[in-house]
């Protein structure tokens, strides 16, 4: 029984410490999505934390935070995405004038992945 109860407390106990709290973690987050004549994109603040994520993008604004719209090319991408999701936004690689040109480069467009936790 002292077996039982023990293993309880433990799982217990582990459980909580895995659903720590992520509104701290800075990182990429949507904050809205717009579909204007088929041009699909979404609104996304960096370099912030989920709670501040929150604010209204008035709010982001008057606070010079960093937002940015990025096209998404992808249906089924825009309509799974959620406001407040955290996203990684990466340049995708093209050729300009015969050439590869990489993420330092001219882009014309992106691709948005999700971050996986």
């Amino acid at each position: 029984m002292r077996t039982i109860l023990a293993f309880i407390v433990l799982s217990a106990f582990v459980g909580l410490i895995g659903c720590g709290d992520n509104d701290s973690e800075i990182g990429d987050y949507v904050v809205q999505k717009a579909n204007e004549d088929g041009h699909l994109k979404i609104l996304v603040v960096s370099n912030i934390t989920k709670s501040g994520s929150t604010k209204s993008v008035a709010e982001l604004m008057k606070n010079d935070e960093n937002l940015m719209f990025y096209h998404i090319d992808d249906y089924n991408l825009y309509k799974d995405l959620r406001i407040g999701e955290k996203v990684t936004v990466r340049p995708k690689t093209s050729i300009v004038d015969g050439k590869q040109v990489d993420n330092n480069g001219f882009i014309p467009s992106t691709d948005i992945c999700r971050r996986s936790y």
